[in-house]
């Protein structure tokens, strides 16, 4: 089985692409969040193919992409970034790099360049026969079929001609050791072949259905050479189709495929829905309805377990005053710049996101107390740095921020201990950012200092 690494230190981003690597290819895939990860991975194991982000740790990767260039085994790279230029583009192609995708990421797009790099245009392979769709990426070869069934010879006449169409299979005696499969590994369609012995059909339907429930949904098809009855008790306990026996063999291929194809669509248009909902489409920040879920999340996390959270507000001055004298795309610059500096500068569990028109709020989960204000000056001033000149015309803009945390942050500070919910301490870095801007601006402001 083949491997794809992706670099990123945005886990989120990470858990999309393995669902859909997962979904689409019968390959492994493994994550590193630094460069001293992914080479980690990379001196242990061959890869096919390495989804690299531009941003890791605060600098370009570009040192990255070319030592990848010189590993034996030659991997595919496709660079991902938020900060979409046609300067990015053409160098990292210059350096080697197979396709250059911008964040939020475009998954036609994307699933047309992972299908290139996979089927192995960079490399030479050996002939295929023309029009062999069977060896294609996502063609039946990656397609993983398990059958269940009682006796042997029932699978067997089942998985035989799905072999010969292509499909790759494996094989159960009842509903318990199939659920031990689909929960251990990818499955792209199950197909349950009880002959004559409607309640263990169903059953078995609704045994895999209901336990495999926390894992991706795939396509339950019953192999019957009942009746009426046992096909509708075995679609009312979890099929989505039946073919009776005995059947036709290009049939039964092709209504497989056909159900996967469909699944693999549909799955698709939802990670896309997903990542429109959780990102934000111009600065590629999580969007604010995700932010409030998340700052739940880890103020639960942070109660339960007795750890520090810190949360900032980073806010903008003078954007609307820029818009009026630039123009609207100047802004939209402005804001994306903003936010590729704050997650080039934070750590991969930290969490940026867009949470106003001109405001990014930052979730510093078990951030040290000695270390956040340091770290926060540090994001601001380099935001300020970036955004201060645009096209070498100096802008007004500035930047403040609120910081609130759990702990006493400055010596001598006053314990917040009014922080009964997420809202509370979101109200607290509001009010400090406020603060921030009545004095002046371009300054870092701490609730309770």
């Amino acid at each position: 089985m083949g491997q794809v690494l992706i670099v990123d230190d945005d886990s989120h981003f990470c858990g999309i692409i393995t669902r859909i690597i997962f979904r689409s290819y019968t390959y492994q895939v493994k994550t590193a969040a630094s460069e001293q990860e992914a080479w980690e991975e990379l001196s242990k194991d061959p890869y096919e193919l390495v989804l690299l982000d531009l941003y890791l740790q605060g600098k370009k990767s570009w040192d990255t992409l070319r030592k990848i260039q010189t590993l034996p085994s030659k991997p595919a790279v496709i660079l991902v970034s938020c900060e979409d230029t046609r300067e990015n583009s053409e160098y990292a192609k210059a350096l080697g790099a197979l396709d250059f995708i911008p964040k939020p990421i475009d998954f036609a797009r994307f699933k047309t360049a992972v299908d290139a790099a996979l089927e192995g245009e960079k490399k030479p392979r050996p002939a295929r026969r023309i029009g062999d769709a069977a060896d294609k990426p996502g063609g039946t070869k990656e397609m993983r079929i398990l059958i269940v069934g009682g006796e042997t010879p029932d699978r067997k006449a089942i998985g035989k001609p799905l072999e010969k169409a292509g499909f790759r299979t494996n094989e159960a005696e009842n509903a318990r050791s199939a659920l031990e499969i689909v929960l251990k590994e990818p499955v792209d369609a199950v197909l349950v072949g009880f002959q004559g012995d409607r309640e263990r059909a169903a059953e078995t339907c609704r045994t895999i259905r209901e336990g495999a429930a926390g894992t991706h949904r795939f396509p339950m098809i019953a192999v019957t050479d009942a009746g009426p009855e046992t096909i509708l008790a075995s679609l009312k306990a979890g099929a989505d189709d039946y073919i009776t026996v005995p059947f036709d063999a290009r049939i039964l291929a092709g209504k497989v495929e056909a159900h996967v194809r469909l699944r693999r669509e549909y799955d698709l248009r939802m990670e896309e829905v997903v990542a429109l909902c959780v990102k934000d489409a111009l600065t590629g920040s999580y969007s604010h309805a995700y932010f409030k879920a998340r700052l739940s999340e880890e103020f639960h996390r942070s109660q339960r377990y007795k750890r520090n959270l810190a949360l900032a507000i980073l806010g903008l001055d003078n954007l609307e005053r820029v818009k009026a004298g630039f123009g609207p795309p100047a802004g939209n610059r402005i804001l994306s710049e903003t936010s590729q500096v704050i997650r080039s500068a934070i750590r991969s569990s930290d969490v940026v996101a867009r949470s106003g028109e001109a405001e990014f709020a930052l979730i510093l989960p078990e951030a040290t107390s000695d270390r956040i204000l340091s770290k926060a000056d540090m994001v601001r001033s380099k935001v300020q740095e970036r955004v201060c000149l645009l096209d070498d015309r100096k802008t007004d803009v500035t930047c403040s921020m609120g910081l609130a945390s759990m702990e006493i942050l400055p010596p001598g500070g006053t314990r917040p201990d009014q922080v009964k919910s997420a809202e509370d301490l979101l109200g607290m870095a509001n009010m400090a950012l406020t603060r921030a801007r009545g004095s002046g601006s371009g300054r870092v402001v701490v609730f309770g200092g």
